[in-house]
């Protein structure tokens, strides 16, 4: 009788002991945050990316961090529920004090718990360029509170996966709890308390209001209208039809790579004899990066985005929703396509503007290209577990397959060098427009540009 053949090991060790929920180390009461306005429609809706060390993180001692950051971010380990709250209305004067009761949105911080779970692999750590398994992740997929009172899952969710030349920290949390800003700010508590430092004592802590933060908006004074405002809210292109067949296309640059594409964009308005304004000379990594994946559409194409205003307010450490959307025509071509970015991002970074964009009875429309600016939003420079160790940033395969009914998606991640990493979900030509343009020929590894198809 033959032997049964060999039972292959798989290639993980779950380790239970530390997976499951995480639950702040102090908590005394209960507490509601109530949503902000605009924070009320996307509550639900999940920001899903991953963090790429080079060297290991102890498990058990990272878990014993992540507890200490909830005592200074109790959302995290709270829970939605509705409540009926006296709120005021939106766009009323600050000094005229209407309020209304109705149902409201908020954060019941009771210290249910935030997700955690670490599994070691006996393999090596994969790339950050192009998407990425989604078995790295654990998914903030059941937030939402039931009809009959029921609470659900963690608003926050990490995973740990080990590998024999690295870690991949999978992050996911629901748009509700903060944004991209928000959680960097949580993730650089978090580093801190795993080096046993103190994160606030060069910095105040995180401030929580929501609420007050509306009311900034109904603190700004009538100022004139500016020409620019309109030209944020709505995108005047007619979409083109695109290839339904999609691939991601990967581009990494450096610091000095990222200084090299700027001055290009110099050279070239010097060669048309145009003088370079105000958004030619302020050129970043975010322009640079979307203009070089644009430029294979070849004519203009709608396009919205966010954009943070913590600077704009002031308020450096609010821990919550700091954002607004625009809307907004694409240029033609690199240097063009780079300079339109940045041209609307400054007209766009005035309190003035989000006040009277508050004010209007409509909001961008979000159709065309989506762009997601975590270059600027996300500090990786202040993100590390060890000195010097800082991550690269990846998105996980279903950020690719849930944009796929939609024309396209554009990401712009930091690096740990200053410079930036480009992923774009495109049509099959741009993508390969981009190849074409970009690569000088050399081993694959070796590409500044890759492509991947999705199925």
């Amino acid at each position: 009788m033959e032997a049964p053949p060999p039972v292959v090991a798989p290639p993980y060790i779950y380790r239970p002991p530390i997976g499951g929920w995480l639950k702040a180390t102090e908590h005394e009461a209960d507490s509601v945050v109530p949503l902000g306005v605009s924070e009320q429609s996307y509550a639900f809706e999940p920001l899903d990316f991953m963090l790429i060390f080079k060297e290991k993180a102890e498990p058990d001692r990272l878990a014993e961090a992540l507890q200490r950051t909830l005592v200074d971010f109790p959302q995290c380990a709270g829970r939605f529920v509705v409540q009926q709250l006296a709120t005021p209305e939106p766009r009323t004067p600050l000094i005229m004090q209407a309020h209304k009761s109705q149902s409201c949105l908020c954060i019941l911080c009771n210290n249910d718990g935030a997700g955690w779970s670490a599994i070691s692999n006996n393999s090596r750590c994969p790339s950050s360029r192009g998407p990425m398994s989604n078995t790295l992740m654990d998914f903030a997929s059941d937030v939402k509170p039931g009809a009959d009172g029921k609470l659900g899952g963690p608003l926050f969710r990490a995973k740990l996966s080990s590998f024999l030349d690295g870690q991949i920290l999978g992050l996911s949390f629901a748009q509700g709890l903060c944004d991209i800003g928000g959680m960097s700010l949580m993730l650089r508590a978090w580093s801190c308390h795993y080096r046993d430092e103190d994160p606030w004592a060069d910095s105040p802590p995180p401030v929580v209001d929501r609420l007050d933060m509306d009311d900034m908006f109904r603190r700004v004074e009538k100022g004139r209208v500016k020409p620019d405002f309109a030209l944020l809210m709505k995108s005047r292109a007619p979409m083109p039809k695109l290839s339904p067949e999609k691939n991601v296309v990967s581009i990494s640059w450096t610091a000095d790579e990222v200084q090299e594409m700027i001055l290009r964009v110099h050279a070239q308005r010097k060669s048309r004899h145009l003088s370079l304004d105000l958004a030619g000379r302020s050129l970043t990594a975010l322009d640079v990066g979307i203009g070089a994946v644009m430029q294979g559409f070849k004519e203009p194409i709608p396009v919205h985005m966010y954009l943070e205003y913590r600077v704009d307010f002031e308020v450096p450490n609010h821990f919550g929703n700091a954002k607004g959307q625009i809307a907004f025509d694409s240029g033609v071509g690199y240097e063009d396509g780079s300079e339109m970015i940045r041209k609307r991002a400054i007209a766009a970074h005035r309190v003035d503007f989000w006040a009277w964009q508050r004010m209007q009875a409509t909001k961008p429309k979000a159709e065309g290209l989506t762009l997601l600016n975590l270059v600027d939003d996300l500090n990786i420079q202040e993100i590390f577990f060890h000195d010097d160790d800082i991550p690269c940033v990846g998105m996980p395969l279903c950020v690719w397959e849930e944009q796929m009914p939609n024309p396209g998606y554009i990401a712009v991640l930091p690096e740990p060098s200053g410079g930036c990493h480009v992923e774009g979900l495109v049509p099959r030509y741009v993508a390969d427009h981009c190849a074409k343009v970009l690569n000088t020929g050399g081993v694959k590894e070796s590409l500044k540009c890759q492509t991947f198809p999705i199925r």
